[in-house]
């Protein structure tokens, strides 16, 4: 998550579960222009940021809603059981064409 607007030396990242910001939970504070968030349940979150260059809080940004949904389990135990006979197959195959070419050389 990135901010551009303003010039301010330190910098508040917001977030809440609603637009109307009750209990809001600060997840960043420091001078960077962004900071990275993962690791998040599936739901709504919305987030907003201010700064300051040394005196009082500018006022808060217009707030970001973002929408988490994650892939349904059944879908990431299918992939992870095709990538995992993909690489059997790999691996399979570099052992038959090294036993081809060492028979070969003999």
């Amino acid at each position: 998550m990135t901010w551009t607007e303003g010039e301010a030396t330190e910098y508040e990242l917001q977030r809440a579960a609603s637009e109307a910001f009750h209990e809001p939970v600060t997840i960043y504070r420091g001078p960077d222009r962004g900071t990275f968030v993962s690791g998040l349940a599936d739901g709504t979150y919305v987030y907003r940021v201010r700064g300051r260059d040394g005196g009082d809080w500018s006022p808060w940004s217009a707030p970001l809603t973002l929408e988490v949904q994650h892939w349904p389990m059944d879908r990431a135990i299918a992939l992870l059981v095709l990538g995992g006979a993909v690489f059997v197959f790999t691996a399979g195959m570099i052992v038959v064409g090294h036993r081809r070419a060492e028979k070969e050389q003999a």
